[in-house]
């Protein structure tokens, strides 16, 4: 496997010594985010020169790249490829995914996100701290953001907290309530907005026999909600809320191991990951799902076809779930 020679998430890193010149950082940072797709000449003069290019622009940024080109091969003289390469209409950084730590965090977190579908909570919370850990700060943050960093910084910044948010619904899944409280105290405070972790903090203080403060965490998105944006708290937001003022017993236990095994199946040999507390909408998929499991005879089987990430597994995890009675035999996830 390749060490990791660049680092774009944080600031601008490269084995061996970054360009110190602001315009060559530049350069490089914005053919790194595209890494392996050209950057077209006109895209890198309006990074580099948003307001007024010069008018010498395109004759200034092959300079820019000789002298990349050149501090490259100063800094790693080992490596025998070229990693600045012309391409009309402008030029590519070649890199393999292992050589730059954003292709690298990106595929650990894709692998973290298909073992959460597959339920293997442990998976997750591994994959996913993995790639956390590669994070050193926002995107380049010491390279000013023309149009298209700051786009590739938006994207990034949506990856990393998705990739967040699985890491925590995993180590939810695993029992790691009471750890994870004070982490979500100050997502919910730096995503004010977001309802996913709020919610994560309900589940948490719940699980901590904390019920009282689980429901204010509700009172308080609601009020920033309605007060900011003029809109109530969504569908899995609600229902956490009346799950804990009901005192719901499921809700209140986790289920440790990276395969829980569901407790409130009739009988047989059941291992299911456990109800999702947030699992809300598809309703008519999963009354017709449900149906179908209801009506199945001996030998039949009942197929649930979508594309990858599309929540297959989550849907028929919530069917088995809500047909468990009508399996004594049990139920498993394979």
């Amino acid at each position: 496997m390749d060490a990791v020679r660049f680092g774009i998430l944080g600031p601008l890193e490269v084995s061996g010594g970054a360009p110190a010149a602001a315009k060559l950082r530049g350069v490089l940072g914005t053919l790194l985010v595209r890494a392996n797709e050209v950057v077209s000449v006109d895209a890198l003069i309006d990074e580099l020169w948003p307001e007024s290019p010069p008018r010498t622009a395109a004759t200034t940024l092959q300079v820019y790249v000789s002298h990349l080109r050149k501090a490259l091969r100063t800094a790693d003289p080992h490596h025998d490829r070229e990693t600045l390469l012309t391409r009309r209409p402008g030029y590519l950084a070649r890199v393999t995914p292992q050589e730059l730590d954003s292709t690298a965090f990106l595929g650990l977190a894709r692998r973290g996100h298909q073992a959460l579908n597959e339920g293997d909570f442990a998976a997750v919370a591994d994959l996913q701290r993995r790639a956390l850990a590669l994070w050193r700060g926002p995107l380049l943050s010491d390279i000013p953001h023309g149009p298209l960093l700051e786009g590739a910084a938006v994207r990034m910044d949506e990856a990393r907290t998705t990739a967040l948010d699985e890491r925590v619904r995993a180590e939810l899944h695993l029992g790691m309530h009471r750890e994870l409280v004070p982490e979500l105290h100050e997502l919910a405070a730096k995503f004010p907005l977001r309802e996913e972790f709020h919610a994560h903090l309900m589940v948490a203080l719940y699980r901590c026999g904390r019920q009282a403060e689980a429901l204010r965490v509700f009172a308080r998105l609601r009020h920033t909600l309605v007060d900011e944006l003029g809109i109530e708290p969504g569908p899995r937001s609600r229902r956490l809320q009346q799950l804990i003022l009901a005192g719901d017993p499921d809700l209140a236990r986790p289920e440790p191991g990276p395969r829980p095994v569901a407790v409130g199946a009739v009988g047989g040999d059941t291992a299911l990951p456990g109800p999702d507390p947030s699992f809300v909408g598809r309703t008519e998929e999963l009354a017709a799902l449900e149906a179908l499991l209801r009506g199945a005879q001996a030998g039949d089987v009942v197929a649930v076809t979508g594309l990858p990430g599309a929540g297959k597994t989550a849907l028929a995890v919530e069917a088995a779930h809500r047909a468990a009675d009508a399996f004594p035999g049990g139920l498993r996830l394979l």
